[in-house]
């Protein structure tokens, strides 16, 4: 079966009505209303739209309960976001919901030790040495690598760190700081550069590297310092666990500690404060986690 790619109105209509959230979302969003056309043999977006609102509803029953949860649970919110967007309207919360499969119990991952963490930047060059020193003591997830840019960060010169906004003008933004030490190879990744990304694909200076690519790279980067340990350490996820210990550990307060990692549950908190990064760094105390996310950076051996 061949899809019709073609951006109809239906699909534009959904397009804009998820803009608002991350590139990432709107990937996966995108990912699950395909993979839902495709069960279906539905080759046009416009076939998405015929039927009654039982034949919508039925199919749509179906198709979660023979899913695993976060397949369905994709599928559930890209769905409802586009029946929404065309103005058709199911029963989401009182039936359709239901049909999401419940959660298993998953894997238990540990964070990265210090010294784990401290094996992969002697084992990485400068882009990789930025990139694990930024989700180390930045908290940042790899999907927020691509959206850090020069035109975005502040120095906060008292402390010698950067901050900069992470998912820049989507409802996820926030502001991330990361220690003296990540700051000073991130300056070295700037180098002269006075706009930009700042983790370049190697396609040229326009364009971010993609999440994909930068995960390739600490992959390998992990292989050859011996601590790739995918069944005890989630990759990438890995340095945002150490991070946010080392935040409980210091003593930083656990509102703050969220916000520092643009948990959504701080959102509505965001909508009305908006302290300068002087300002929040001072008020989370952020500062008293520097020697936790201070790293030993020997060269490999």
């Amino acid at each position: 079966m061949t899809i019709n790619l073609e951006e109809s109105d239906a699909f534009i209509r959904f397009k804009n009505k998820i803009k608002k959230k991350s590139l990432k979302t709107q990937e996966t969003y995108i990912a699950a209303i395909m993979q839902f056309r495709k069960a279906h043999f539905l080759d046009t977006w416009e076939s998405m739209l015929e039927g009654t609102i039982n034949d919508l509803e039925e199919r749509i029953r179906h198709y979660l309960l023979e899913k695993s949860h976060t397949t369905a649970n994709k599928a559930f919110w890209a769905l409802r976001h586009f029946y929404s967007a065309n103005q058709i309207k199911l029963n989401w919360d009182d039936d359709l919901k239901d049909y999401v499969p419940a959660k298993k119990a998953v894997r238990q991952y540990r964070a990265y030790s210090k010294q784990e963490i401290e094996a992969m930047v002697a084992h990485g060059k400068l882009r990789e040495r930025a990139a694990i020193l930024a989700m180390a003591s930045g908290g940042l997830r790899i999907a927020g690598l691509p959206t850090m840019a020069i035109e975005n960060a502040t120095w906060v010169d008292k402390y010698k760190v950067y901050c900069f906004k992470i998912y820049p003008g989507t409802d996820d933004e926030y502001q991330a700081f990361f220690s003296p030490q990540a700051s000073v190879f991130i300056k070295k990744l700037i180098g002269r550069r006075q706009s930009g990304p700042i983790f370049l694909s190697k396609f040229g200076d326009d364009y971010p590297a993609d999440e994909g690519s930068l995960s390739q790279a600490i992959r390998r980067v992990a292989k050859n310092a011996g601590v790739y340990l995918p069944y005890q350490v989630q990759l990438d996820h890995g340095f945002r666990h150490y991070f946010r210990t080392a935040l409980e550990t210091s003593r930083i307060h656990d509102d703050f500690a969220e916000r520092l990692m643009g948990h959504k549950k701080e959102k509505l908190k965001k909508v009305y404060s908006h302290p300068d990064p002087l300002e929040l760094m001072e008020a989370s105390e952020f500062y008293k986690a520097f020697e936790k996310l201070t790293f030993d950076i020997k060269e490999a051996v």
